[in-house]
Parts: C-alpha cells; structure tokens; sequence
C-alpha cells in the first residue's frame, strides 16, 4: 500500500532548471551572428520570367557568387504533367528505367521523344 503522509519527490525533464534567466540577450546574438555580413541583396534579374507565386529573393554569398539556382533559359525550363497508367504498367516503367540507368520521369520523356522520332510525328 501506498503511505499518504509521505511526499514523493517528482522528477520531471525540466526539475532543476532556471527559466528565469534572460533568454533574449542570447536570441540576438545568435541573429547577430547568422546576418554578420555573410549575404548581401542583389538585384532581380528583369530577363528572367518568374512563376505569378514565386517571390525571388537573390543573395550574394560571402565569396562573391549568387546564392541559389541559376537562371534557365524559358525554352529549357522543364515543366511537370501527369500520365496515367495501371500499377503494373508503372512497375514496367520503372524496371526499364533502372536498366537504362536512368530516373522514371527522364526514361519517359526520352520514350516520347523516340516513339515521335520513330513514327514523324
């Protein structure tokens, strides 16, 4: 049985630690050290066209290069559309993708292009 005239001591994940301390002197220089100078603004790129929901935000890093991905070219710009086929189908897919050493998407684009190729299309 359990004795009620004894106190049980709890010891939680926080028991002896001091929240009391100031905690925002460490938050700023923490701030202070990720923005020391190591990335500066740099200008948009007004021949670059970019998506109406993608707001850019080009940087320089400390060495002088421009943060980030380069700028491709519109008629090199790949986009993403679907194709529907049974599950087996996409098994067979993926397996001749794997011997041709390449990934899914790039094996399916490379079969288009050669079924168009092939038959003038």
């Amino acid at each position: 049985m359990r004795n009620k005239n004894k106190k049980e001591e709890l010891t939680g994940v926080a028991d002896g630690l001091d929240f009391t301390g100031d905690t925002e002197d460490v938050e700023e220089e923490a701030v202070n050290k990720t923005s020391a100078g190591k990335t500066e603004k740099v200008e948009i790129d007004p021949n670059r066209s970019y998506s109406p929901y993608y707001k850019p935000k080009p940087k320089k890093g400390s060495k002088g290069g421009t943060l980030g991905r380069g700028a491709v070219e519109e008629s090199n710009r790949k986009i993403q559309f679907s194709l529907t086929c049974t599950l087996t189908q996409k098994e067979r897919f993926a397996e001749a993708a794997k011997k041709d050493r390449r990934k899914l998407p790039d094996f399916i684009c490379m079969a288009v292009e050669e079924y168009i190729e092939n038959h003038n299309l």
